[in-house]
């Protein structure tokens, strides 16, 4: 573990004869070039942070290869290019975060990743609509989409996310009502749709304290907090009772 020592220079493409390490943690370095695509033979590795460095490159295929991978953190580098299809063999991946980084599109493969509970895809350059497949990650807690270039509508799928919590898709090109199906979201309390001029969200006021959405959101149980935003029909926070 090298956190925040400020250490220069290159991950050794040499650290993937450490066959049995289970833990890769170089947060707050100095980390110049590419991940190694080397990385893909330690069949050990339980988590590889490499987060707020200065890697370039792209994420290579190779993680793919890594199955035994619960967290996957690359925040904050300069990576580009999109992200590897071989993703999706990653069956025992719980959380990811890549913010600020990859362009592309979401791949439909992270649909196979049937344990993921934080997926953070925050400020990247993603394009393309929210793959429906999303809908199958019945263990997905919280998605971050925030600030990239996602477009199309906010697929009714979403609404199969029993256990989602938090759902952040501000500052996209988004459009469309809400799909009926969000009802469905029991567990959900946070919900930032701002920056989105094309979603469709309905407010009527019922005094000074709260609104009510109209179609699916009054529909939801618990307290839900929505910043519709400039754009949408409200420059205020929502705050929706349970029934």
């Amino acid at each position: 573990m090298l956190n925040g020592t400020q250490s220069t220079g290159t991950i050794p493409g040499a650290i993937s004869q450490l066959k049995g390490l289970q833990v890769l943690w170089l947060y707050r370095n100095q980390l110049t070039g590419s991940i190694p695509p080397s990385l893909g033979d330690l069949s050990q590795l339980q988590t590889l942070e490499l987060g707020r460095n200065l890697l370039t490159g792209t994420v290579p295929a190779t993680l793919g290869n890594l199955t035994s991978l619960q967290t996957l953190y690359l925040y904050e580098n300069a990576l580009t290019g999109p992200l590897p299809l071989e993703l999706g063999n990653l069956r025992r991946l719980q959380y990811i975060l890549l913010e600020g980084n990859p362009d592309g599109t979401i791949p439909a493969s992270i649909s196979s990743l049937s344990g993921l509970r934080f997926l953070w895809l925050h400020r990247n350059k993603l394009k393309g609509s929210i793959p429906s497949s999303l809908g199958s990650i019945n263990t997905l807690e919280v998605i971050e989409f925030g600030r990239n270039q996602l477009s199309g509508t906010v697929p009714a799928s979403i609404g199969s996310l029993t256990s989602l919590q938090t759902l952040y898709l501000y500052e996209n090109t988004l459009s469309g009502p809400l799909p009926e199906e969000l009802g469905n979201l029991t567990r959900l309390q946070y919900v930032l749709l701002e920056g989105n001029a094309g979603i469709q969200v309905k407010c009527r006021s019922q005094g000074s304290d709260a609104s009510q959405v109209a179609g699916s959101c009054h529909r939801l149980r618990p307290v839900w907090w929505i910043w519709c935003g400039k754009g949408t029909w409200s420059y205020r926070l929502l705050l929706l009772q349970p029934r």
